[in-house]
């Protein structure tokens, strides 16, 4: 499939071209480039700046590379991101309970996830009772609201937010 436009013009107008398996391959200033398993392997940006990813066996990304940052990230048993690396020390942990994420440790310190009825983080609070991030949720969206802890890349159980543009990757469910 080549380009293609959804009625807007002018500074709205945007192009995005699809593979014949629907991948997207280009949104803009962005390029992304995919494996044979249909995973991306890499995103450019037309600045230069670039993403690669790499996945284990079960097609989850294991360590994605940028231009300036190196990450590494561990799963469980059942798929749940466990645990995040960035440039070498250790971020976050995550901790899980019947599939859902119900706290997270960073800094050293223990964090509480507050869900909303689909299982989406909406507040994470301090052993205080202190909001230190939170969600506006839409339906298929999200914009935090605030956040001392850094990002939370744990969208609707099983999906991952990337750390780079607004699309989200739904990890493969084992």
């Amino acid at each position: 499939m080549t380009g293609h436009r959804v009625g807007a013009s002018g500074s709205y107008a945007s192009i995005w071209s699809y593979d014949n398996a629907g991948n997207q391959l280009q949104k803009e200033t962005h390029t992304w480039t995919y494996g044979g398993d249909n995973l991306v392997r890499r995103l450019t940006r037309s600045s230069g700046f670039y993403y690669e990813n790499w996945y284990d066996t079960n097609g989850q990304r294991v360590a994605k590379s940028s231009t300036t940052t190196d990450w590494h990230f561990l799963y469980g048993q059942s798929g749940e991101l466990l645990s995040e690396t960035k440039n070498g020390p250790h971020v976050k942990s995550y901790i899980w309970l019947e599939g859902e994420l119900v706290a997270l440790v960073y800094a050293n310190e223990l964090y509480f996830v507050h869900n909303d009825h689909l299982g989406r983080p909406h507040k994470v609070t301090d052993d205080a009772k202190v909001v230190v991030w939170e969600a506006d949720l839409q339906s298929f969206d999200r914009s935090v609201v605030s956040s001392s802890i850094g990002t939370l890349n744990i969208g609707f159980p099983g999906q991952i937010r990337p750390l780079v543009i607004s699309t989200t990757v739904l990890e493969l469910r084992l």
